[in-house]
């Protein structure tokens, strides 16, 4: 009963940490694999500066501009944060 116990609670550990490592991991692995996909691919960035706002109102913004550029033919790819603001990374494929 007790090596049961301890063999399930091993097995349940490692199926959360699988699934959180999923969460964490799956972006960078969506990215790497469109970047393979499409080697030369057509890049831009876009900075969004920070001003003291809402994080709310940020998130709409960063959204307002990932919707702005999809006619455009740009797909998001990710964002990194610095000091001064936000960098929307896109890539503009021929599909």
């Amino acid at each position: 009963m007790k090596y049961t116990t301890i063999i399930l609670l091993c097995y349940a550990s490692a199926y959360v940490l699988f699934k959180v490592s999923g969460i964490f991991l799956g972006p960078k692995r969506h990215v790497r694999a469109l970047l393979a996909q499409h080697p030369g691919a057509e890049q831009t960035s876009v900075f969004l500066p920070s001003h003291p706002t809402t994080p709310r109102r940020r998130v709409r913004e960063v959204f307002t501009k990932i919707a702005e550029m999809k006619p455009q033919g740009w797909t998001y790819l990710r964002g990194i944060r610095s000091q001064g603001g936000m960098t929307l990374l896109f890539i503009r494929t021929d599909d």
